[in-house]
């Protein structure tokens, strides 16, 4: 996968991290987790399939060079057949970009037929997939990212996955760059798993965009005076 394309490469790690912690937050056993690394890890290995010139093309796509991009769920499950795989890592590369209307690809499967960790690594593949930079369009923040994914809740993705995955990931998952009310700007790092819109956050520049010395964590859910205007992107850090 790296030497035909790094962004998938990259793609398919962090792919492959985000599932196990979210595997871990479910209490999956160690064979649920080890299965879900592998099909998290291998679950685009079928874009190898893929000329690069259609990959990282910098504009639209074609109708043909799409369609040709949409078989890559099939030649990862292909290629993934020929080896000594279970059979859950294959169904991961197959599955990944299904929704639950049966408006996916590559098989317009629907939610009963979709397997729940296929789901799930779709989830975390979209979340990904929005939150990195493309050729063709720079990233989302994160929270916007969320918000999408939350619009598709019910339509794409099953309800209780989405609700899982927001109280996991949070609307402001870790890393994110906030301003507060207070006009700080700050990271969060960490989640309040239920109380997902007052998660901890570490000031690092004052209402004047001074540069803190000595950064300040506060718990927003303890810390009633202050809260998350809205989210900003790291380049604020260098204005």
């Amino acid at each position: 996968i790296k030497s035909h394309d790094e962004y998938t490469f990259a793609h398919s790690t962090n792919v492959c991290t985000l599932a196990i912690l979210l595997g871990i937050r479910r209490n999956f056993n160690k064979a649920e987790l080890e299965e879900m690394a592998i099909g998290g890890m291998l679950h685009d290995i079928g874009k190898v399939r893929i000329k690069e010139e259609i990959l990282l093309k910098p504009n639209k796509l074609t109708m043909k060079e799409y369609e040709e991009v949409r078989k890559h769920p099939l030649y990862g499950y292909e290629i993934l057949n020929e080896s000594k795989l279970s059979d859950l890592p294959k169904l991961i590369a197959r599955q990944h970009h299904e929704r639950i209307h049966g408006q996916g690809y590559p098989q317009g499967l629907s939610q009963d037929t979709i397997h729940p960790l296929s789901m799930l690594v779709a989830l975390v593949n979209l979340y990904d997939s929005l939150t990195t930079d493309k050729p063709y369009r720079s990233k989302f923040l994160p929270h916007d990212a969320m918000r999408l994914i939350i619009s598709q809740s019910g339509n794409d993705f099953p309800v209780e996955d989405v609700k899982k995955f927001v109280e996991d990931m949070s609307i402001y998952p870790m890393g994110s760059f906030v301003r507060l009310n207070t006009g700080e700007i700050g990271v969060i790092t960490k989640i309040n798993r239920y109380a997902v819109i007052r998660p901890w956050v570490k000031i690092l520049l004052n209402a004047k965009r001074e540069l803190l010395y000595k950064p300040i964590e506060v718990n927003l859910v303890k810390d009633k005076e202050r809260f998350i205007v809205n989210c900003v992107g790291e380049e604020v850090l260098f204005e």
